[in-house]
Order: C-alpha cells, then sequence, then structure tokens
C-alpha cells in the first residue's frame, strides 16, 4: 500500500504521519528518510533511490519530502528502478508513505501506485483533512473526498520536532465574512418592514372603504344588487317550505305591517276574530266575544294609501262597527278548532243567525 501525504508547508502534514506511526504495528520493521528529529524506534533510510535492495521484507518505509527523490520525468524517458520495483512492493509485504507538497511534484508512476491519499489543509476557521482512495492530481477541489476537522496531536508533538509546530500561519478572514452578519441582518430587517407594511395598508384599505348605503329599490321592496357572492347555502330556507326565510332575502326581507285585530264576529257556540287582511286572529274567547260589541283605540292604526291597501274584511262585506247587528253580518265563519273554548254562559242569548 502506498499512501501519499501533500500539504502546504506548515499544514502539518508531517505531524500527521507522525501521529499515524505511534499508532502502528510495532513489530513491523520502521525506515524513515528526511525526519531527523523523530523520537520513535526507527532507522535511517540513506538512500531512498536503493531502497529496493536494502529494505527487509514487511518493512515500512516513510520518505519526507519525496519529490527530492522522484521528480516528474517524460513518458518516453525509462522510469528508474526504485520506481519500477514500487510495482510489485506488495509481494514483499512492503508499505510506503510518501510526503510532499503537491502529487505533481512527483513522478506519475507514483500518482498512478498511490492507494491512499490524504491532503491537510489550513483555513482561517481551522485544519482540514480530505482523503481519497487513489491520487487526485489536484487536491483542492475537496468535493469528491472525505472531509473531516484535523486537529494536531499532543503524542505526535512530543515524538517530533519541527520549526512547523512553533510557526502558526497567520490567515486574514475574509471581507465577505464581515459582511455577511449586516448583509443577515438587513435582509430580515426589509422583510420585516415590507410585511409591516403591507398589512397596515391592507388595514387602512379596509377601514377607509366606504358602507354602501340601502338603494331607493332595496327601500321600496326591490332586489337590489349585493357586492357579496351569494353561495347556494345562502339560499337554504331556515324554515322548511319557506323559501322567503333564506338567508340570501335577509337585506330585503323588511316587515311592513303586523297582525292588528279587525273584528270579530261571534254565534252562541263559537266566536272568531280576524286581521285587517282577513286572516283569523287567535283571541281567546272571553276577549273575542267582548270585541264583537265593543272597539278599543288602536293608536298603530294607519289610513290606506290607496284603494289596494284597503282592509280585506271590507272587501269581504265584514261589517265591524259596534253599533252593528250581528243579524247583519255576512261573513261566513269558518269552522272552529275542537281545542278552542266554547262561549261563556253570559252570551248565550246571543242571536245565532249568521
Amino acid at each position: 500500500m502506498i499512501t501519499l501525504i501533500t500539504g502546504a508547508p506548515g499544514s502539518g502534514k508531517t505531524l500527521q504521519v507522525v501521529a499515524e506511526l505511534l499508532k502502528r504495528d510495532t513489530s513491523r520493521p520502521l525506515l524513515v528518510t528526511g525526519i531527523p528529529t523523530l523520537n520513535i524506534p526507527h532507522d535511517t533510510l540513506t538512500d531512498p533511490l536503493e531502497w529496493h535492495e536494502v529494505v527487509p521484507d514487511g518493512a515500512l518505509i516513510v520518505v519526507d519530502e519525496c519529490q527530492t527523490y522522484w521528480r516528474p520525468r517524460s513518458s518516453g524517458l525509462t522510469p528508474p528502478a526504485s520506481i519500477q520495483a514500487l510495482e510489485t512492493h506488495r509481494h514483499r509485504g512492503l508499505d510506503f508513505i510518501l510526503i510532499t507538497q503537491s502529487p505533481m511534484l512527483i513522478d506519475p508512476n507514483i500518482r498512478r501506485l498511490v492507494t491512499r491519499h490524504v491532503h491537510v489543509h489550513q483555513t482561517f476557521a481551522g485544519r482540514w483533512r480530505t482523503e481519497w482512495a487513489e491520487c487526485q492530481n489536484d487536491p483542492s477541489r475537496l468535493g469528491s473526498g472525505i472531509r473531516s476537522r484535523y486537529v494536531l496531536s499532543r503524542d505526535a508533538m512530543s515524538a517530533y520536532k519541527s520549526a512547523e509546530i512553533h510557526h502558526k500561519p497567520k490567515f486574514k478572514i475574509p471581507v465577505q465574512l464581515y459582511i455577511l452578519p449586516f448583509l443577515a441582518l438587513s435582509i430580515i430587517l426589509g422583510v420585516w418592514y415590507g410585511y409591516t407594511r403591507i398589512s397596515n395598508n391592507a388595514v387602512a384599505d379596509i377601514e377607509s372603504a366606504p358602507i354602501p348605503a340601502v338603494t331607493a329599490d332595496l327601500a321600496s321592496g326591490g332586489m337590489g344588487q349585493s357586492k357579496r357572492q351569494n353561495l347556494p347555502a345562502d339560499f337554504e330556507p331556515r324554515v322548511k317550505a319557506r323559501p322567503e326565510s333564506a338567508p340570501a332575502y335577509d337585506e330585503i326581507r323588511v316587515v311592513a305591517a303586523m297582525p292588528n285585530l279587525a273584528g270579530c264576529i261571534a254565534s252562541k257556540t263559537r266566536c272568531v276574530c280576524y286581521t285587517h287582511q282577513g286572516t283569523p286572529y287567535p283571541a281567546a274567547d272571553s276577549i273575542c266575544r267582548y270585541r264583537v260589541f265593543t272597539r278599543d283605540f288602536d293608536p298603530y292604526y294607519r289610513k290606506p294609501e290607496n284603494a289596494k291597501d284597503k282592509d280585506v274584511a271590507s272587501n269581504n262585506k265584514v261589517k265591524l262597527s259596534p253599533s252593528s247587528s250581528i243579524d247583519s253580518f255576512e261573513y261566513p265563519i269558518p269552522e272552529a278548532p275542537a281545542s278552542w273554548p266554547k262561549g261563556n254562559s253570559q252570551f248565550q242569548t246571543l242571536p245565532q243567525k249568521l
């Protein structure tokens, strides 16, 4: 397995390797090149170009700044023996960890043999590491890798001395991050102001809208024109078999008369009263017989304005004058219901000629 660790100077890529070495299998031989201050038991690989001749089987080889030994070469040139031997390194049970700033600084054959690529980078928001299962020629494109937060290991710091540990790069925060909070606040205030203004205008329009007056044709009994839409439910009558009781007619249904007692006629066994429209008036028997000969003052009486409004009783030849004799009544008396009270004994002597 060939692992490639990349990152800019000071990003912590060598410290990443030291942290992995602390977790390695200590039974394996460890050969290191380019990390002179490593405080982990290891052997130094003097010349990485001769690794295939001196490295024992099953060893772990670490080469820091590997671009020093395996620079990019033209595709027409034969690769050196140290690179050709990498093609069969698994036959000997070997693993390599190569460290460099960029994949483009090393031989293309090595890049094709990489099976694990870890890129460490640092921003103003901290250190991050991205990992792929193959070499990425442009690790700055982080979309396809597995990204995670990278924290420097304290154990690795004690096992390795480097100027990179004591040097902390300074990053300038982008101007966009300073503008972003003000931009977000401006958007929130703008939405709130727009919503408040629209709501206030809607309330003002409702309050300033004129209330429609009752038109002349509506006051005289005409249908008028309703400003609201009539729904089918508005035409459902409240009282069954009385279509005029539907809510749609509430605005035009105005009371124009009341059931005034216009007159009464009586016989020995029953007495009937009528309204000025000629309809039965439900008066008690005693009141009915009293009104036959006595007429009280009616403060609600209004003289008809035209001939059509005259009492139906007069059209039916009912003489309601108190001075009229009961014998002169020519109005037919309907059959009284059985529930009506019978005549009082004081009126039993009245004539029954009807």
